[in-house]
């Protein structure tokens, strides 16, 4: 018998969904009437809870000593460098753990010791020791597996004895984390995380949940995890707007503050909420939709006259003191600071050329040559009235944009001063790379004690490497990259690298961060789901078509590339090389569109960064998707919304 592991649409540039929850309709050698394809739900979180009962059972088991004790790799499933020693001592005592010769790690006295390991290397026998207070210690060799997904090309590492270590959130790879001189060191085995990481201390982190897409909401998550190293899923937080790019702890981590989507608002992803971290019901509320039409009404219904607005909020920010949200507007190029409670915008920074007539009273005018953005990402809240950003200067919804047409374009990163009285705006502070890269989209910017800073552009055209090519396409994905760089306190580059994939921000962090002198043994706490979404508004579109055949006759056999705005499906399931695979989608008007996925005997294409999957391009609208194995057809009883593209 075979499972469908996961079968996955990536909408790369158009939109980005997630199956789950996916039942069948025939019997056959692949599945059982009634079976359900990779529920998150039922599958991974009943491994996870039988790897707690283990972790439990062996943690009350006394024949395990510092000596001899139980190591347990791997223990969720999820993290593949990471490994459990379990073992006790006839007295309290504290633990050091030394990996690979690193600096040791002191955990919690006690005579109980679970002790998390995190940061091995890939495809090597790892040394690992672990030392009690009266100098007795043991030394073990953990082997791990080889990883063969992306890795850094380190191109500068003057950072020294201060090398950090730097987590890579990516668009469609493994989230992962590298030492400085790119070594990897830990990774997230789950489907492609596109969106924030959020570390909260004591090995513990928030990340979107790659699992959960709604058949509804067009690049956007219904919620999102928190997590530990060791790929422990503890908490699964479900909003009822969902969420899409960024995850902010507000008033202390008792709420949320989310971008999301409203799936009958005429603007896409344009709703900013905040929610109740116990319970995740919705405490406010802003679509941006109904704040546009009600100040610019010829305006927002011209734009969405015959279609939905991409209006995209690509990040937001909060101001604990005034309760004010910064927010990133990616399709209009506008940073707007707006009250929560109220609804007040207290001003815009753009472009006047992209802001409607009626709206410009909030426009901020440098008062020197700053800058206006575009493509903009990160833009946060800074003491003093200021805020920063990272500035792409590129258009993200141009798909045209040649080399020649770019030469003055660069990207950079921003800090501004704002004066609100006076409602003008000045650059305090800039830095452009030597005005040699371009970045299609995303970006980061974050700033640390020491006067470093590190930022990343990520989707980076150099075009230093393309001299003399004055018809590339700095939009097409086969000359770009992901550019990461750390810089001193004097914004001398001590640390650049490049990654061979889009991604969404870099982080610089720790695995052993805590409050305490010593950090804590490792705890097993059930899992728990804070669901706050309306179950009936997400069930999705009705389809009274019970299997494909009715549609076949008007399904268009479609193959091939088109253009640069690329939609990817991909199944991953343990079919045969014999296999012929078929995926057809059936709109609202049971028109169907039918893909060759792989032929008998052959492999699918590889779309991107080395994954397999066939080009779905040219659906819109709601569309119900089946798939089809040597014949045998199944209903995935899921809906998928591409969009008014």
């Amino acid at each position: 018998m075979r499972h469908l592991r996961r079968i996955i649409p990536l909408l790369v540039v158009c939109a980005l969904l997630f199956l789950s929850s996916c039942a069948i309709l025939p019997e056959s050698r692949y599945f059982k009437p009634g079976d359900e394809l990779y529920d998150i739900n039922d599958n991974l979180l009943e491994q996870q809870r039988m790897a707690d009962i283990r972790i439990q059972k062996e943690c009350e088991n006394s024949s395990y000593t510092l000596s001899d004790p139980l190591v347990i790799q791997n223990p969720y499933g999820l993290a593949p460098l990471t490994a459990l020693i379990i073992f006790r001592t006839e007295a309290p005592t504290a633990i050091d753990l030394c990996i690979n010769g690193a600096a040791p790690v002191r955990f919690e006295r006690s005579e109980q010791h679970a002790i998390p390991v995190y940061g091995l290397y890939d495809d090597t026998d790892n040394t690992v020791t672990i030392t009690d207070e009266n100098g007795m210690s043991k030394t073990l060799t953990i082997s791990t597996p080889l990883y063969r997904g992306a890795r850094l090309d380190v191109e500068v590492n003057d950072t020294g004895t201060d090398g950090g270590i730097y987590l890579v959130s990516p668009d469609y790879e493994r989230t992962s984390v590298f030492d400085a001189s790119g070594n990897l060191l830990w990774y997230l085995d789950t489907a492609d995380n596109e969106g924030a990481v959020i570390f909260l201390g004591d090995g513990r982190f928030l990340i979107s949940d790659p699992y959960q897409g709604t058949g509804g909401i067009r690049i956007n998550y219904a919620g999102f995890f928190e997590m530990d190293y060791l790929g422990k899923i503890r908490k699964m937080y479900v909003g009822e707007y969902g969420y899409h790019h960024e995850i902010v702890p507000i008033e202390e981590g008792s709420a949320f503050l989310l971008p999301g989507h409203d799936e009958d608002s005429p603007f896409m992803q344009a709703v900013l909420y905040t929610a109740d971290a116990q319970t995740m019901e919705v405490i406010h509320k802003i679509d941006f939709y109904d704040i546009f039409r009600q100040i610019a009404p010829d305006w927002t219904d011209s734009v969405t006259k015959e279609k939905r607005f991409n209006f995209v909020i690509n990040c937001a920010d909060y101001d604990e003191e005034s309760g004010d949200a910064l927010v990133s507007v990616r399709s209009l190029g506008m940073i707007i600071r707006i009250n929560l409670e109220t609804a007040e915008i207290k001003w815009i920074f753009a472009d006047p050329a992209n802001v409607p007539e009626e709206m410009q009273q909030y426009l901020l005018q440098p008062t020197d040559d700053t800058r206006y953005p575009y493509g903009q990402h990160a833009a946060e809240f800074l003491p003093d009235g200021k805020i920063s950003y990272h500035n792409n200067d590129v258009d993200f919804f141009a798909t045209d944009l040649k080399f020649s047409d770019m030469k003055e374009h660069y990207s950079s990163s921003e800090i501004l001063q704002i004066n609100e009285e006076t409602m003008e705006v000045a650059t305090v502070w800039t830095y452009d790379g030597g005005k040699d890269v371009i970045s299609k989209m995303s970006g980061s910017l974050e700033f640390f004690e020491n006067g470093h800073k590190l930022l990343s552009y990520g989707s980076a055209f150099r075009k230093s490497a393309y001299a003399g090519q004055e018809d590339l396409f700095v939009t097409d994905y086969r000359y770009t990259e992901a550019l990461m760089e750390e810089l001193d306190e004097n914004d001398k580059v001590i640390w650049r690298a490049a990654f061979p994939s889009i991604i969404h921000q870099v982080y610089r962090m720790s695995f052993y961060e805590s409050g305490e002198d010593a950090f804590p043994n490792y705890t097993v706490v059930g899992f728990q789901q804070i669901d706050g979404q309306d179950q009936n508004k997400h069930a999705g579109m009705p389809c009274d078509i019970a299997a494909p055949s009715a549609a076949l006759k008007n399904a268009e056999p479609f193959d091939g590339f088109c253009g640069l705005m690329i939609n990817r499906f991909v199944i991953e399931c343990d079919y045969e090389e014999s296999d012929e695979i078929e995926v057809l989608f059936i709109s609202e008007k049971n028109e169907g569109r039918l893909f060759a996925y792989k032929k008998s005997g052959e492999m699918p294409p590889i779309v991107n960064s080395g994954r397999y999957g066939v080009r779905v391009a040219g659906l819109t609208g709601k569309q119900k998707a089946y798939v089809s194995i040597s014949g045998t057809w199944y209903d995935t009883r899921v809906v998928y919304d591409f969009g008014p593209y």
